[in-house]
């Protein structure tokens, strides 16, 4: 037994004895020495003081890792109740599979609470799966549904209690479809092997070799008709006897999406050919849903060919169910629900909808996007675009790539230090891994790996001559210099500092340099990097590429990234967050280096998807189905991005008119661009000092206390406000033609309107008429010199504060207000008991405009040219949360369309990486 080995016996050992959750440090180390004294007495085991301290230590912070995890449940949109049949078998069913699997994710570190919540989530997602044993109702034989999982959350070890699970039950056959590319497929086959088969699928022909649930039973648990080097159509090929196997056992087969190895899957695939004559039911699971298998054709008659290889599969058999998995489902609830053939059903989740909530250990946006009390980014490190090698982001496949930029040189130094504290740290033979990925096209790619390479060498060979001199030679080498002065400047190594001193970190250096490589990872690389060839030492490796890294694949240990890229489609973008996921003992590590331009795109995704979540919640909570969800989402304020921006260019609508259903019931919007000419801005002042007017000469009373507050003005005011103010068109959200039409439509039920003027601690005052002032509003602001707004609040991307809504309420209907926020917190969505927008909209009774008189507090010598009496001026709009709101046709005229699609030209969409 080794070391390793000692360690994982001590936390199953602490894990298993019921007393774990009650101790403290000093009794779990208490316990760990206790039981390792009992292992040394047994004579097999040599360990030096050192040593035993170190697995210790090791044990103690695993376990002090895996106790106060809270792991919220999941969340389901049903098309009903789930099947019976799931109830009546799981009384009878001895679940071996999945027990097993469990057992395996327990002996990986997975928290308890963690495990519970896969195992009910599992549950949830097959109850509403077809019968295996099949069923006399049709609609019970065929069943699709969707689960959604943030980027590197845990979707993988799911579905693969999904396949154990669904084999307990009676499944036999399991096809996982695994991305695009080799390089994920292969890896989603060794997690399979690991976690459902049992041994490695390129030995079971010649002589198993057990791994993962494998290994304590020495037996494997599936018949894999692909393995680790093979795909479908190879592995059937090289292996002509594949069906004198023990057919017995369950099928399973990992397999890419592409169009040849799909066609070959449905041609082998059918009932009653070859050696699946006794096996009727099928479990289709596809992970990166919302990537290549939706049908883009705008014909609905006509499919892709991807997306008509899965629905034959699925087709083919009489009890199907597809599930598939995704961190961005936006593409797959735009499917039509309703325009489809029985018996060529498409891939809509029409039977469920399953969101998968965070546990607090996961490492995601709101982590590494979260500040410290000077406001500075804990995890995020700036790009800094005048650098003169920094490579533009519009860059052509033909340019030379020069040299290393500052802070790529920065992010590699720190990668080194990263590597020197993980080993201090005890974790020697843990994977430590680096991200570069600033192009998609393989020769830019090529150039940029001989530069780090080059970059590299040259470090290690000044580290080698310098390692044993004094500091004031040492320091003679620029680069070992400046490494220095990184680990005394980082603030994530503030805590590391109290441990090491710098001559820990200059004794470990070369040993740990020495151990890094260059590796690049896109379809020209036939042999790619593995993890498992350093599965005993513990990878040092410096990862460059493009979309091979984008969708799914997974990198151990990833510390440091360096990330620039022109996606902004959403899909596309979120999927590039390979720091998103489980940074086990050294998080505050982890940093990303990115421009401010991406910062602002992550952010804008992030409010998306979390809207997204909210809409899950509401509509579970509502009692709706699928398709209420596929029409909520094109109901929604959010469609204007999420239709027209959210995925690729074959996905958008194309035409010149796009039509929608909006539904504003419940949101807030906001300009949180707002122009830079001085005249648009005196054009909005004027518009507000009319509106005023207009106001008083209706008879609305106006309250002129710290704010000034307008109650029941009439709505046609408002609308015709709204129309004739000016604001750019990158507010999408503040769309001012949906919502004029929305506030003059025949059915609007709101006839009167609340207005408020901002006020805030920005320098100065506001003054609409002589004695009527405010204090205005302070913010933030990027100003870009291509464009001619500013972007108020710069990443955060937002102009109103929650508050604001609560505007003109009395007392009790602000404490209502908190109970809301109360409730979310206390069912674990949410960190925090303070109300949101959505909270106060829930008991407001009259829509509320809210007018920002805004003072920047940068960008002055631009600023003081923009502003009118001392300001410039933004909006924001909130509408009462009914369940029942006002539907109007939503009309994008081509000028519109023409407008994003020429903002978003330059998008990277498809790479120059796809495999064959």
């Amino acid at each position: 037994m080794n070391k390793q080995e000692i360690e994982d016996k001590l936390l199953g050992a602490i894990r298993g004895s019921g007393l774990g959750k009650a101790l403290n440090h000093s009794q779990l180390v208490a316990l760990s020495k206790g039981f390792l004294v009992q292992i040394i007495s047994l004579g097999h085991y040599d360990l030096s003081e050192e040593d035993k301290e170190k697995i210790i230590d090791s044990v103690v912070e695993r376990y002090e890792m895996l106790i106060g995890v809270i792991q919220p449940g999941p969340v389901i949109i049903d098309n009903g109740d789930p099947s019976e049949w799931f109830i009546k078998i799981k009384e009878n069913t001895k679940f071996h599979y999945s027990d097993r699997y469990f057992h395996y994710l327990q002996s990986n570190d997975f928290a308890d609470e963690t495990i519970e919540s896969i195992k009910s989530s599992t549950e949830k997602v097959l109850s509403y799966c077809a019968d295996p044993r099949g069923s006399s109702l049709i609609k019970e034989q065929k069943k699709r549904g969707l689960v959604v999982g943030d980027v590197q959350s845990g979707k993988t070890s799911n579905y693969i209690s999904l396949i154990n699970m669904a084999c307990d039950v009676g499944y036999s056959i399991v096809v996982l479809l695994a991305g695009m590319t080799s390089s994920l497929r292969q890896q989603t086959q060794d997690r399979v092997d690991e976690g459902f088969i049992g041994a490695k699928s390129d030995s079971i022909n010649s002589g198993p070799v057990y791994i993962g649930v494998g290994i304590e039973t020495e037996k494997y648990y599936g018949i894999p008709l692909t393995n680790h080097s093979n795909d479908f159509v190879k592995y059937v090929k090289e292996n002509q006897n594949a069906g004198s196997e023990d057919y017995n056992k369950p099928i399973v087969l990992v397999v890419k999406k592409n169009k040849s190895v799909l066609e070959g899957v449905a041609k082998w695939l059918k009932p009653g050919l070859n050696n699946i004559k006794k096996k009727s039911n099928i479990l289709i699971i596809d992970d990166e849903a919302d990537n290549a298998s939706v049908n883009t054709k705008k014909d609905p008659s006509e499919m892709t060919a991807i997306n008509g290889a899965i629905r034959s599969i699925f087709n083919n058999f009489q009890i199907a169910s597809y599930v598939g998995y995704t961190a961005t489902p936006f593409a797959n609830i735009f499917i039509n629900p309703f325009e489809e053939d029985p018996s060529n059903q498409d891939l809509f989740p029409a039977d469920f909808i399953l969101l998968l909530e965070t546990p607090t250990n996961y490492f995601g946006f709101d982590k590494v996007f979260s500040r410290n009390e000077d406001g500075e980014y804990k995890h995020i490190a700036k790009i800094d675009k005048k650098d003169e090698f920094y490579l533009d982001t519009h860059h052509k496949k033909d340019v030379h790539y020069l040299g290393l930029s500052k802070d790529l040189e920065d992010a590699i130094l720190n990668f080194y230090i990263c590597n020197v504290i993980r080993t201090l740290d005890g974790k020697k033979t843990k994977h430590r891994s680096m991200l570069i990925n600033i192009s998609r096209f393989n020769d830019v790619q090529k150039d940029i790996v001989e530069k780090v390479e080059e970059y590299h060498d040259t470090f290690l060979a000044e580290l080698a001559e310098l390692d044993k001199q004094e500091d004031n030679i040492y320091f003679k080498s620029k680069k070992l210099f400046r490494l220095y002065q990184l680990y005394f400047s980082e603030k994530n190594y503030e805590d590391v500092r109290r441990k090491y001193s710098w001559d820990d970190i200059k004794n470990n250096l070369l040993s740990e340099v020495e151990q890094v490589i260059v590796k690049l990872i896109n379809n020209s690389v036939k042999n790619r990097f593995s993890y498992e060839t350093f599965k005993d030492v513990g990878a040092r490796v410096i990862i460059i590429g493009g979309f091979v890294l984008s969708r799914g694949l997974t990198l151990e240990g990833l510390i440091i990234s360096y990330f620039d890229r022109n996606s902004v489609a959403y899909d596309t973008l979120l999927q590039m967050c390979r720091w998103f996921g489980y940074r086990f003992g050294y998080e505050k590590l982890c940093k990303i280096y990115m421009t401010q331009e991406s910062i602002d795109a992550f952010e804008a995704v992030n409010d998306a998807v979390e809207n997204l979540k909210e809409q899950f919640r509401l509509l579970a909570a509502a009692k709706k189905t699928p398709r209420d969800f596929g029409l909520m989402v094109k109901e929604s304020p959010d469609t204007l991005e999420t239709a027209l921006l959210v995925t690729s260019r074959n996905k958008m609508y194309n035409t010149k008119q796009v039509y929608c259903t909006l539904n504003y019931s419940g949101f807030a919007v906001d300009t949180s661009k707002i122009f830079k000419e001085y005249s648009i801005n005196k054009h909005n002042f004027e518009m507000i000092k009319e509106l005023f007017e207009n106001i008083i000469a209706s008879g609305a009373s106006i309250d002129y206390g710290k704010r000034i507050y307008a109650a029941k003005v009439d709505s046609e005011l408002i609308a015709e406000f709204i129309n004739n103010i000016k604001i750019p068109y990158e507010n999408i959200k503040f769309d001012q033609n949906s919502i004029y039409y929305y506030i003059t439509s025949e059915d609007n039920q709101y006839h009167y309107w609340d207005v408020v003027v901002a006020s805030g601690k920005g320098e100065g005052t506001f003054e609409l008429y002589p004695g009527k002032v405010v204090q205005p509003a302070e913010r933030s602001s990027e100003s870009r010199c291509e464009e001619n707004y500013y972007r108020i609040s710069g990443n955060k991307n937002r102009l109103f504060e929650p508050s604001i809504f609560a505007s003109g309420l009395n007392s009790d209907e602000i404490e209502e207000a908190k109970g809301y926020a109360r409730a979310r917190m206390l069912d674990g969505h949410s960190k925090k008991d303070n109300p949101i927008a959505a909270d106060y909209l829930k008991v407001r009774k009259n829509p509320l405009l809210v007018i920002y008189p805004v003072v920047l507090k940068d960008n002055e010598e631009e600023f003081n040219k923009s502003k009118v009496n001392g300001v410039i001026f933004g909006f924001a709009l909130g509408f009462p949360d009914t369940q029942k709101g006002v539907m109007i046709k939503y009309r994008a005229n081509k000028v519109k369309l023409d407008q994003l699609a020429k903002r978003y030209a330059d998008i990277d969409e498809e790479e120059d990486e796809y495999d064959d």
